[in-house]
Order: C-alpha cells, then structure tokens, then sequence
C-alpha cells in the first residue's frame, strides 16, 4: 500500500472515530482514491462561454421587455418622454447584444459578457426612464 493511501486510511479512521463513534476500520474497498482537480482549462472554458452565453441571453430578454414597454408607453395620455432617444438607445443596445453574440460565436467570452453586461445596464437605464414617466404621467391626471 502507497504511503499516501495508507496515510488517507489513518486520518479517514480518525476521523470516524472523532465524528461518529465507529471503532471499525475502513477496509481499502471503503477508502476513495483522491479525486483529480476539476478545474483545468476545458473546463474554465466552458464555464465562461456559458457564463457569457447566460449574459447574453438575458440582455436579449431584456431589451424585448424594454422594446414592449416603449411601445405601450406610447398609448399613455400625457406622458413626458422623448421616446426617439428611447428608441435610439435601446437600437444601440441592439447592436451591442449583436456584438456580443458575434464575440461569443468566436470564443471571445470576456469580451461578450462585457458587452452584453453594457447593454443591459444601457436597457435597464431606458427601463426606469419610462417607468419614471408613465408615473408621472398618472400623477398628472
């Protein structure tokens, strides 16, 4: 037996004893070999190219939620938003995202969660510009 899985037995067996109270020793059958780290670069891989894919996604989500927003915002009497710059500004977020999807369609993962975060906070800001609004608007009734 390697000094390692002998060394492993012992503290397993100590730890047995110290935690439940078992007086049996582990047999080598019982006694796990050591697990390799998980973590090497396939892996950091995939996790950012999900991760990115994940921030991307959202950004798409958001922008159709703010985009139906825009367009409901219209209907509301008496409301003060330029709804251009609106407009502009989320097809600028538009574009970003579609950055973004070309950034992770090439491997650039940091580059495409970065972009895709940017467009969500560029969204999020055209969100609360018109929520701002159409309160105001039903103040004003």
């Amino acid at each position: 037996m390697k000094k390692s899985v002998l060394f492993r037995s012992i503290l397993l067996a100590l730890a047995t004893v110290l935690v439940i109270g078992c007086t049996e020793a582990p047999t080598e059958e019982t006694v796990e070999a050591p697990k390799p780290a998980v973590s090497d670069e396939a892996t950091d891989q995939t996790r950012a190219r999900d991760e990115s894919a994940a921030a991307v996604n959202a950004a798409k989500s958001l922008l159709a939620e703010a985009e139906s927003a825009l367009t409901s915002a219209r209907d509301v009497k008496n409301i003060s938003l330029d709804f251009a710059t609106a407009a502009g500004e989320l097809q600028d977020s538009a574009g970003l995202i579609a950055e973004a999807e070309t950034d992770l369609a090439g491997g650039r993962y940091a580059d495409a969660g970065t972009k895709a975060q940017t467009a969500r906070s560029a969204i999020s800001a055209v969100q609360r510009r018109i929520a701002d609004a159409v309160q105001a608007a039903a103040r004003s009734k």
